[in-house]
């Protein structure tokens, strides 16, 4: 088949899949922190919306603005919004599709993570969660700059500007061009320049935030290896793992050491494979690299291992799993077993995604109800997904009678 005929056919099997899946999130209501969100730009506007409650240091004016431009053209109907965090979820897909071509050099594969991608059942909170948008964005725009950064593109220090204005955690962006391109001919006195401009940029950001914030944030300093160890440990099981049942929680609890040696295992099984003598393990490491370098910024906090409880921070570090899985299994299996093998895995998390979705439509049917009957001390969650773990006093102003 014509190549100018195959890429649209791509696009198109990627775009089904996502409209059965998250066509049902349109009629979703607000949830928790989107109640805030929807009151300060309903209220505000959009240039006092830009950091948190109380000045704290929540600068991503590029998320505010695009809130602000929801509530311009959808008013206080969330369809609209949740319809705005599905494209930007597309968006993403169609960027890893662009970038595992690049990585993985091997359209099927690339079309195998992308797929994968879309249908993570670990994307609930990001996609299913208005206010989980501000992972989409980031991502988007880490993701176009590293693409920007590979064909040694200025779009590429504009597109982490960007970034940075979405979400602070987009600073590690930089260091993932670092880890794609180092020590291969990519890396030409081109591209060093524009790393030496990205820490330039990081380097105003940073002084820019601390001075509107009024200072550094407290905490800052604090660290711990054993929450990091924890934490990482968390983030490799779920990435492709869905919540667990509840009935695991006391398992978990005897045997804190269940969890290390699951992956323990199955690293060791993924490596004895990859020691294969045609095996490309450059590009297998960079891509596993990768993956650890997008968990810096949330290595202190813990992903539930129960519920969709913190699942967003796995987004952009999701990107970097399907990669290396898909260079992995294509290496292992072959293409034709790989596709097969991938495919399977892909519906499999889409079943478990769809699953944690009806937990969010129930959460937003609760937040109708707490507004229509109000009560003293609303639920904070409803199995993971947050009912009233904030802006419950915006709710009432918002909606209520």
């Amino acid at each position: 088949m014509r190549t100018e005929l195959v890429r649209p056919l791509l696009v198109c099997a990627l775009l089904v899949p996502a409209l059965l899946l998250f066509a049902d999130t349109l009629s979703y209501g607000f949830m928790s922190d989107d109640f805030y969100l929807v009151h300060r730009v309903s209220n505000e506007g959009f240039f006092t919306g830009w950091g948190g409650e109380n000045g704290d240091l929540y600068f991503r004016p590029l998320t505010v603005f695009s809130y602000f431009s929801d509530y311009l053209i959808y008013g206080l109907n969330p369809a609209g919004w949740h319809l705005t965090n599905v494209l930007w979820h597309l968006v993403c897909s169609l960027l890893v599709f662009l970038l595992a071509r690049v990585m993985l050099k091997d359209e099927t594969a690339a079309f195998s993570a992308a797929y994968l991608f879309l249908l993570l059942a670990c994307h609930s909170e990001s996609v299913a969660w208005v206010s989980g948008r501000t992972d989409l964005l980031a991502t988007a725009f880490c993701l176009g700059s590293v693409l920007a950064f590979l064909r040694k593109s200025p779009w590429a220090l504009f597109l982490f500007a960007a970034g940075l204005l979405a979400k602070e955690s987009v600073l590690i962006t930089p260091l993932l061009w670092l880890v794609l391109v180092v020590k291969t001919p990519e890396w030409d006195s081109r591209a060093k320049r524009l790393f030496v401009i990205s820490l330039v940029v990081v380097l105003v950001y940073t002084a820019a935030r601390i001075v509107l914030s009024g200072g550094v944030p407290s905490g800052a300093g604090e660290v711990s290896f054993s929450v990091a160890a924890e934490s990482t440990a968390r983030y490799m099981f779920r990435v492709f793992v869905p919540p667990l049942s509840e009935a695991a929680r006391p398992f978990l609890a005897r045997n804190p050491i269940a969890l290390p040696l699951f992956l323990l295992v199955t690293t060791a099984i993924a490596l004895l494979f990859a020691l294969r003598r045609n095996f490309d393990r450059r590009t297998f490491a960079v891509l596993v690299a990768g993956f650890f370098v997008s968990l810096l910024p949330v290595v202190f906090m813990k992903v539930s291992l129960l519920d969709t409880r913190s699942e967003r921070f796995l987004y952009l570090p999701g990107v970097f799993a399907v990669l290396a899985l898909a260079k992995w299994a294509f290496q292992v299996f072959g293409k034709r077993t790989a596709l097969v093998v991938l495919t399977a895995l892909a519906l499999f998390q889409g079943a478990f995604l769809y699953r944690s979705n009806m937990k969010w439509k129930r959460a937003g049917e609760m937040c109708t109800e707490l507004i229509r009957e109000p009560v003293a001390s609303p639920p904070e969650t409803f199995r993971g997904a947050y009912v009233f773990m904030n802006g419950y006093e915006e709710a009432l102003l918002l909606f209520g009678e």
